[in-house]
């Protein structure tokens, strides 16, 4: 069990020639689990999901619906200015304001 003074200084030498070299991690080493691989289509259903309603908002602004409704509140107001300008009663007319 004694290590001659030869072989120690063979092994040190040895020791003292291996380079502490971090291995990159391979493709295969960096695996994604399920459950990330589940969160990552979610989020990027997410973001999909808020674009295709930002792009219906922007559709929206110029559509047939749009265009109805600022008619009929144009009407709307005209009817109220007439109906406030013809009250009956004074009294009214400041409850009207």
């Amino acid at each position: 069990m004694f290590i001659s003074l030869v072989r120690l200084s063979q092994i040190t030498r040895e020791v003292s020639e291996v380079s502490l070299e971090v291995a990159e991690p391979t493709p295969s080493a960096t695996r994604v689990t399920k459950a990330q691989k589940r969160r990552d289509k979610k989020k990027q259903k997410e973001r999909e999901r808020l674009e295709e309603i930002e792009k219906q908002e922007e559709l929206n602004k110029t559509g047939q619906r749009a265009v109805e409704t600022e008619k009929i509140k144009s009407l709307l107001s005209s009817r109220l200015c007439l109906a406030r300008s013809h009250a009956p009663f004074p009294f009214l007319q400041s409850q009207l304001d």
